[in-house]
């Protein structure tokens, strides 16, 4: 008994497994949850949207707020090992990852023209206006890439940490 299911549901890569957020109201409070394969999480303070699988589909990772702190959590589709909390190093982020090894990766801003990557638990250490929320691994998981904006309408391919020339317009 939900009252809602909150956003799209999200299938695993192997098409095995699904998880969305939903929503109960109880007494007047709203709780929600996070439904994977049927089963529901403890309730969380709020989720932001955000599901991943790994791409082995062994793991899930979700975002969401407990106890007044924005957090993703990991946790095996099995339940074999024990929930993995990371607290970002960062004021924003919109786009969290997986890479193909399983490291997580974000994109985050610690300000105005702030923008950054974080991946493999380090920053690469450039910032930028904006990064675009697409990431490119290459088929053997050892190089990275992903577009920037050094300043407006500006581009910059960023690959395994090193900018390309700039590309106006």
């Amino acid at each position: 008994g939900y009252n809602q299911i909150l956003y799209n549901p999200f299938f695993s890569p192997d098409g095995k497994h699904v998880a969305y957020f939903a929503s109960q109201y109880v007494g007047g409070d709203s709780h929600q949850y996070l439904v994977l394969n049927g089963k529901e999480s403890e309730p969380l303070d709020d989720s932001n949207r955000t599901i991943y699988f790994t791409p082995d589909s062994k793991k899930l990772m979700f975002g969401m707020e407990l106890n007044k702190k924005e957090i993703f959590r990991t946790v095996t589709i099995d339940g074999s090992q024990p929930p993995v909390d990371l607290v970002l190093k960062a004021l924003t982020s919109n786009f969290v990852f997986f890479g193909p090894g399983g490291q997580i990766g974000y994109f985050a801003s610690d300000g105005e023209d702030m923008s950054y990557l974080y991946y493999d638990g380090k920053d690469d250490g450039l910032r930028y206006d904006e990064i675009k929320n697409d990431i490119a691994f290459s088929d053997d998981g050892k190089h990275i890439a992903y577009i920037a904006e050094p300043g407006s309408f500006d581009d910059v391919a960023v690959i395994n940490g090193k900018p390309s020339k700039v590309y106006g317009g």
